[in-house]
């Protein structure tokens, strides 16, 4: 009998029939071994959310504001399984969750019970690790054999300095970019400066370095934004707490390795004119090891009681 599931709450344009988790469901279920059934009035195997449905007042799950309270309001019920069997809670971003609420969990923070949770960062999402997929936000899926393979990039072909894609206009990343505007221009797209392109990945292989900041610094979150930087030939200016065990931290620049401001844009300042040293980055490739699946597969086999 096929399985039948559920997503709730997934970000917008999210196809419950076609999308980046179902390579995951063909991996452990094949794909013709499940339906995918949005109606919440039928009973399902198992109901998959996430946190991008009704918002909630700051704080709400993090203590500010009573569990009590929270549970009577009405986007509280939207939040939490509904007549399902078992229930999984993809965590993409790092808001705080009703944990407490979902039976198993798959997300950016390092597990803690491993019969309940896997480690599983969103830029998971952008690779084939689970198999081919046509779809996605990028419409894209980028080979993770590429990602441990050293890069050949001739830098002869690259002409300008900094480029930055914006959606979220973050201090920090502002902050950054007037600073390296110090040495060079840096070109700056997104919709957040009327300045939107289609294709990014292709503009940004004209430029030697991306910035490429993650929205908020978290142990384990780790966006497709460095992903991005690295196939487009660049090398990426990354902010984040790399305690990803696959992440090359020879194949990056983190600002969050430097003491100061100042000292990080002396660096790139100095690799900016030295091509040798350019080359000896963008030559690393950005992962040390292909990601284990095992914890991911064997939650959802798990949830699905297989």
């Amino acid at each position: 009998m096929k399985k039948l599931i559920r997503f709730v709450n997934f970000w917008p344009g999210f196809n419950p029939q076609d999308n980046v988790l179902l390579p995951l469901l063909n991996f452990v279920l094949g794909k013709d071994n499940y339906l995918i059934i949005q109606d919440r009035k039928v009973r399902v195997d198992l109901e998959v959310g996430s946190l991008y449905g009704p918002k909630f007042p700051l704080g709400l799950f993090s203590g500010f504001v009573p569990e009590d309270w929270a549970k009577n309001q009405k986007p509280y019920k939207s939040l939490v399984p509904l007549n399902a069997k078992s229930s999984l809670l993809f965590t993409a971003e790092p808001y705080q969750e009703p944990y407490y609420e979902w039976e198993y969990h798959l997300g950016y923070k390092f597990i803690e019970d491993k019969d309940k949770e896997a480690y599983f960062p969103l830029w998971y999402l952008e690779t084939d690790l689970f198999g081919q997929y046509s779809g996605g936000r990028n419409k894209r899926l980028h080979e993770i054999e590429k990602l441990l393979d050293s890069r050949t990039v001739n830098l002869d072909t690259k002409n300008n300095f900094v480029c930055s894609f914006i959606g979220n206009r973050q201090i920090m990343r502002l902050r950054t970019i007037n600073l390296l505007k110090e040495i060079d221009k840096v070109d700056v797209y997104g919709r957040s400066v009327d300045n939107y392109v289609e294709d990014k990945i292709n503009v940004a292989r004209k430029y030697f370095f991306q910035i490429c900041f993650e929205n908020t610094v978290f142990p384990g979150y780790i966006t497709e934004k460095i992903i991005h930087s690295y196939i487009s030939e660049n090398i990426p200016l990354w902010m984040g707490l790399a305690t990803d065990m696959d992440l090359n931290k020879l194949a990056f620049i983190n600002l969050l390795d430097f003491d100061d401001m100042a000292e990080f844009q002396r660096h790139v300042s100095n690799l900016f004119h030295d091509k040798e040293a350019m080359l000896e980055i963008i030559q690393q490739p950005l992962l040390k090891s292909r990601p284990s699946i095992d914890n991911i597969t064997k939650i959802l086999r798990n949830s699905l009681n297989l």
